[in-house]
């Protein structure tokens, strides 16, 4: 009857996800573009050629090949519902880890407060790589205290490696969560008996991660992940820093209460192993002042972060301070919906430029495109364009590789932002055919409040 209640939460979970994707609030987000176009070309034999592999931060034969088989029954939509079924095994999985840790009372409270959570709500219907990752960075956890109350324990201790072996596969940048993944280790098995299963650990995720980089990077480390780092926007420590807190700072005081009640119960390592990894990413993205996907990333804190939150929720439960735990949740869900709503409308909407240009550009038609991966993904399928590279994007073409964009019939994007659309508007015949206004949310961090901003993109054409 217990587990049965686990089910009904990961469901109505799975069901809110569904109907979060028929809503359709938004088009797709340049990445959701990149990955399943990209899983298309891998499911084509093209992904050694065009280059997946050297600039990918994750396995280009893992998520966009799952993109790509949603995306081929369902569209965009059909993608969003890989990730969102991925994301549902990442809530059951988590919450079977609280349930091995405090029993089944506090699991259920763990699944509630974390299923609202706004940045895992607007996460897990976001087709990109790292719901795969999550994924298997949960199913890791899981095998982890599996394996402190089975007689079998050195299997679990290896499916915890392949799992997040797989998960750090999936997304390189979840490599640094061994160390909280280790700390979860320790803090189930104790310090004495704990030597020999991290050897295990260690030893089989070690030899699958280290046959799969020397195999596709001739070394120990992904050599793509510099694509990522040298990305400069910016944007100042302290801008960094205030988001940090607005998407840390609920998380941090429920973690911090249910530390309390570890500490008290004399589970302190385990208390101080889901504090350290929930500040491993923040910490990440100030020391290298890179914002990018920073609201993606502190997700994997939270899953260790809210394992002692639903401890907190279950003492205030069981302490009949039931009317303070149930306006908790109710203020988390109110909180997680506004975060999940300014994620999900936070980049342009570029459907109907993009089904303008499917129905009206002709087949080896050129385009010059603001976020370019985004009317690829209208374009290939339709066999309208033969590689996405025929879609030229507008921001990192090189200017001395950049063709004449006065001989190029379609041109789309923003003036303000793509410097190639601007400059050719400047000097050439393209006339504007159509256009989008989409409103943006986002975090002011001056002010400390949300803001909005409207945001127009225009398709241009060459007149006949």
């Amino acid at each position: 009857m217990h587990s049965r209640r686990l089910w009904w939460i990961a469901a109505v979970f799975l069901a809110a996800q569904v109907c979060i994707i028929s809503f359709a609030a938004n088009g797709p987000f340049v990445d959701e573009g990149l990955y399943t176009v990209a899983g298309m070309r891998v499911l084509e034999g093209k992904a050694l050629s065009d280059g997946y592999i050297t600039w990918f931060n994750g396995s280009p034969f893992v998520w966009p090949v799952i993109a790509a088989l949603g995306h081929h029954v369902a569209g965009l939509p059909g993608a969003r519902f890989m990730a969102a079924i991925l994301s549902t095994v990442t809530l059951f999985a988590f919450a079977k880890t609280a349930e091995n840790l405090f029993g089944q009372s506090v699991a259920r409270w763990c699944a509630l407060a974390f299923g609202v959570n706004g940045l895992f709500l607007a996460l897990a219907h976001f087709a990109v790589y790292d719901v795969a990752a999550l994924a298997g960075l949960a199913v890791s956890m899981w095998c982890v205290t599996r394996s402190s109350t089975s007689t079998d324990a050195s299997i679990w201790v290896i499916g915890a490696a392949v799992a997040f072996a797989g998960a750090v596969i999936a997304k390189y940048g979840y490599l640094p969560m061994v160390v909280p993944l280790l700390g979860l280790l320790v803090s189930v098995r104790g310090i004495k008996r704990s030597g020999r299963a991290l050897a295990v650990f260690l030893c089989v995720a070690g030899v699958i991660l280290t046959a799969y980089f020397w195999l596709f990077f001739g070394s120990l480390f992904p050599t793509s992940s510099a694509a990522y780092l040298g990305q400069t926007f910016g944007r100042s420590r302290g801008h960094i820093g205030v988001l940090q807190i607005v998407f840390g700072l609920a998380p941090f005081a429920l973690a911090s209460a249910g530390a309390l009640v570890a500490w008290r119960r004399r589970e302190r390592l385990l208390a101080v192993t889901c504090l350290l990894a929930l500040s491993l990413y923040p910490a990440f993205h100030l020391w290298t002042a890179n914002f990018v996907s920073a609201q993606k990333h502190v997700v994997a804190g939270f899953l260790f972060a809210y394992l002692l939150a639903g401890l907190a929720f279950e003492r205030l439960w069981t302490s009949r301070a039931r009317a303070t735990a149930v306006s908790g949740l109710a203020v988390l869900t109110l909180w997680g919906g506004l975060q999940c709503y300014w994620q999900d409308h936070s980049w342009s909407d570029t459907r109907t430029l993009a089904h303008y240009l499917a129905l009206n550009m002709k087949r080896g038609d050129r385009i010059v495109a603001e976020s370019s991966w985004n009317y690829s993904l209208y374009l290939y399928p339709r066999g309208l364009i033969e590689s996405p590279a025929d879609v030229i994007d507008a921001n990192y073409t090189p200017r001395g590789d950049r063709r004449d964009a006065c001989h190029i019939p379609w041109l789309v994007g923003n003036p303000e932002s793509a410097d190639m659309i601007r400059e050719a508007l400047g000097h050439c015949r393209h006339q504007r055919v159509l256009s989008s206004t989409t409103q943006h949310y986002y975090f002011d961090t001056t002010r400390l409040r949300l803001g909005v901003h409207s945001t127009v993109v225009g398709l241009y054409r060459l007149p006949e």
